[in-house]
C-alpha cells in the first residue's frame, strides 16, 4: 500500500538523483540483494509490477531498521557500518572521529550495546541525509520537541556539534535545511551527552570535612547528588598525599596535605551559592582536555 501511494505521486520514467546515488553505491549490498529477489519473488496481482526502484524503496524501509541483532560480532568491528554508501560512512566515521578525539574515548571503553545501536542510528540519519537531500521528516514534531530540543544536556557542546555539522554539509555537498539542520545539531548533541560517560576525561574531587570521617561521607554524597548526572567526576573523600582537579572543604587547616589544581571552601552545602559556584568549577573543568593516559 506504501508502495502504491508513493509511486502514484511521481513518474517513474523520471531522473531522481537518490535512485542514481543509491545504483551507484547500494546494489552490491547483500541485504539489497535479498529484499530485491524477495520482492520480485513476491510480485502478485495485487502489487506494484516492474520496477527495481519499488525494490529500493523497499530496502530503505527496511534498512531503516536494526536488521543486524547486536550480539553480531560483526557490528562491532571496527570500520563496519551497516551501509555501503562511501558517503554515508565517512559522515558516520566524522561524528565519532570528532567526539572520540575531544572526549579522550577508546574502542575499548566503549559498551558494546551502545556502538551496535548507534552504528545502525548514524547510518539511518546520514542515510537521509544523501537519499532524500536533507529533508528529514519521518520524526514526529512532538517526539522532536519532546525528546531532543527539550533534551536536559547541562552543558550541551554546540561548539563541536555545529563542527561536525558544518563539515557534514560539504561531504553532503548541499547546504541543510534550518529544520533539518537543528535536528541533526540535536541528535548529535545526544549522541555526545550518551557517549561522554565513556570518557577518561573524568573531573576528580576530593572532599574534606574539618568535623569528622562521617561528614566527609555526607559531603561526598551531596556532590554526587547534584553533580554526577551532569558531569563526568569521581569524588570521595580526599586522601593525604593524592592530587584532585577539585579539592571541596570546609576548613583550610591541612590543605598542604592534599594536591589539588582548585580549591573551593563550602559553607557545608547550607546555601544555594556553595551549589551554584561549585557547578561554575565544574563547568570550567569540563572543558579541558586531559591527555590520554598510557
Amino acid at each position: 500500500r506504501i508502495l502504491k501511494t508513493r509511486i502514484l505521486k511521481q513518474s517513474l520514467n523520471d531522473s531522481s538523483p537518490i535512485l542514481e546515488t543509491f545504483f551507484d553505491y547500494q546494489t552490491e549490498d547483500s541485504i539489497y540483494q535479498i529484499v530485491r529477489d524477495a520482492y520480485f519473488f513476491s510480485l502478485s496481482h495485487s502489487a506494484v509490477f516492474g520496477s527495481p526502484h519499488n525494490a529500493i524503496y523497499l530496502y530503505l524501509f527496511i534498512s531503516s531498521m536494526s536488521i543486524v541483532p547486536p550480539d553480531v560480532a560483526m557490528i562491532l568491528e571496527d570500520g563496519y557500518w551497516p551501509t555501503s554508501n562511501p558517503k554515508i560512512i565517512a559522515l558516520n566515521e566524522l561524528v565519532v572521529s570528532k567526539v572520540k578525539s575531544d572526549y579522550q574515548l577508546g574502542q575499548e571503553k566503549i559498551d558494546e550495546t551502545f556502538i551496535a545501536n548507534w552504528k545502525y542510528y548514524l547510518t539511518q540519519i546520514h542515510g537521509s541525509l544523501l537519499y532524500f537531500r536533507g529533508s528529514i521528516t519521518f520524526l514526529e514534531e512532538k517526539i522532536i520537541s519532546e525528546r531532543l530540543l527539550k533534551a536536559t544536556t547541562f552543558i550541551p557542546n554546540f561548539e563541536l556539534a555545529n563542527q561536525i555539522v558544518d563539515e557534514g554539509e560539504i561531504l553532503v555537498e548541499k547546504a541543510l535545511l534550518d529544520t533539518t539542520k537543528q535536528l541533526v545539531t540535536r541528535i548529535y548533541l545526544y549522541f555526545i551527552n550518551q557517549i561522554k560517560r565513556f570518557s577518561t576525561n573524568q573531573i576528580t574531587i576530593g572532599v574534606h570535612s574539618s568535623d569528622d570521617y562521617l561528614y566527609s561521607n555526607i559531603m561526598v554524597e551531596m556532590v554526587k547528588t547534584k553533580f554526577e548526572n551532569h558531569f563526568f567526576i569521581t569524588c570521595e573523600i580526599a586522601e593525604f598525599g593524592k592530587s584532585y582537579d577539585i579539592l571541596v572543604t570546609n576548613s583550610t587547616i591541612s590543605l598542604c596535605d592534599f594536591g589539588y589544581t582548585d580549591l573551593y571552601i563550602t559553607n557545608n552545602f547550607k546555601t544555594n551559592k556553595d551549589v551554584s559556584s561549585l557547578r561554575e568549577l565544574l563547568a570550567k573543568h569540563s572543558q579541558k582536555n586531559k591527555p590520554l593516559e598510557e
